[in-house]
């Protein structure tokens, strides 16, 4: 009966060695194009009118297309993201100043929407959707 426990056993732990995480980078889950669809404050949000998309890159570069002049806003806007906030940070060189914001996010619906939560902002709280 010992050997078969013993057997059982290293197999069990073999097993619980090849255990790999599914988590995603947030830093991959985040590139690509998202389109607002809804802005408020905690979980009381209105539908809001896309204007066009954010597209974030791999290289840390975020543009903004606006659908009305079907063409891209030259700003300066760069991002990191970790586990917990994704921090944009645009710079104005008509006065020289860089303007930090911070969110937490999350992402939701198999990852095809991603909320955003500032913490300075009147509406505090935006919800985008996944575009191609």
């Amino acid at each position: 009966m010992k050997p078969i426990t013993l057997i059982f056993s290293i197999l069990f732990l073999i097993g619980c060695e090849k255990e790999e995480s599914t988590t995603i980078d947030p830093n991959v889950l985040i590139q690509g194009k998202w389109e607002i669809e809804a802005i408020g404050n905690g979980d009381d949000l209105e539908p809001y009118p896309a204007w066009g998309y954010t597209e974030y890159y791999q290289d840390s570069l975020i543009r903004f297309f606006i659908y009305e002049t079907d063409t891209f806003i030259a700003n300066y806007v760069t991002y990191e993201i970790d586990e917990t906030f994704l921090i944009e940070k645009t710079y104005y060189p008509s006065i020289d100043e860089i303007w930090v914001e911070k969110y937490r996010y999350q992402f939701l619906d198999n990852n095809q929407k991603l909320r955003l939560d500032q913490t300075y902002a009147i509406f505090n709280t935006s919800i985008y959707k996944r575009i191609n």
